[in-house]
């Protein structure tokens, strides 16, 4: 009776290494499933979106209060929304994870956010700004090489998603919406 009572209770040290080891292959599973580095792709892309359909409203208020016209695509057209109050700043530059990616090889570009118009006589009649997506979700609406862009059109009238190809990033406002 007295040896079974000084016998210590306890875990054995193979016993304590084999939970680490189920917990750290669950660990591992949960990490996998959560997939960090698509999360912030995904966070990112709906800032992105998001500014867009704030610069798309701001064309339209431009487009409003100064003689049907929207602003010049020169490297100033963010600038000149916000100079002409439509917009209330300059959005944060887009960071893309992959490097040497660009949303359009044009002088329109300013802060990752493209711009284009259309128009004859001086008059821009018709506007378009777009950035790149970069999410797995995102490219999964496209094929190929294409590039997902999310894009504001004056004609379409609201914000939406097309893949373009990746050699020719420049959008025309006629572009049409192939998926939300």
């Amino acid at each position: 009776m007295k040896n079974e009572k000084s016998k210590i209770k306890g875990f054995t040290l193979v016993e304590l290494l084999i939970v680490i080891a189920i917990l750290g292959v669950l660990a591992a599973g949960i990490i996998i499933a959560i997939d960090p580095v698509q999360q912030m792709a995904r966070a990112r892309d709906a800032s992105r979106k998001n500014n867009i359909g704030q610069i798309g409203t701001a064309l339209v208020s431009y487009y409003a209060s100064h003689a049907a016209s929207y602003p010049t695509a020169d490297a100033n057209w963010l600038s000149n929304l916000v100079n002409a109050g439509e917009l209330k700043s300059v959005p944060p530059s887009v960071a893309y994870s992959v490097s040497g990616t660009s949303a359009c090889s044009t002088a329109t570009v300013v802060n990752g956010y493209c711009y284009n118009t259309t128009g004859t006589g001086g008059t821009n009649a018709e506007a378009v700004a777009w950035t790149i997506l970069e999410s797995k979700s995102s490219k999964s609406n496209c094929t190929g090489t294409n590039l997902p862009i999310w894009f504001y059109s004056t004609v379409e009238g609201k914000a939406c998603g097309a893949c373009v190809a990746a050699t020719n990033t420049v959008v025309s406002p006629t572009q049409a919406c192939s998926f939300q």
